[in-house]
């Protein structure tokens, strides 16, 4: 059986800054990730994530 949790937490302004440019970061590289496969499939080939991790994933970072 599955449970969920959540939590709350009560960040300084700077903290919520540093959260927010971390989640960026994050969804930046997803996306980058996630049309590189798109790409590969367009295009009739595969691409899993051991070649895609090898090959690396560069991403601008998100200006602040």
């Amino acid at each position: 059986m599955l449970t969920g949790r959540k939590y709350r937490l009560k960040l300084t302004p700077e903290q919520a800054g540093m959260c927010e440019e971390f989640g960026n970061i994050c969804r930046s590289v997803w996306n980058t990730a996630l049309e590189q496969r798109r790409e590969y499939r367009r295009r009739g080939a595969w691409m899993s994530y051991v070649p895609q991790a090898a090959e690396g994933v560069v991403v601008p970072l998100p200006r602040r």
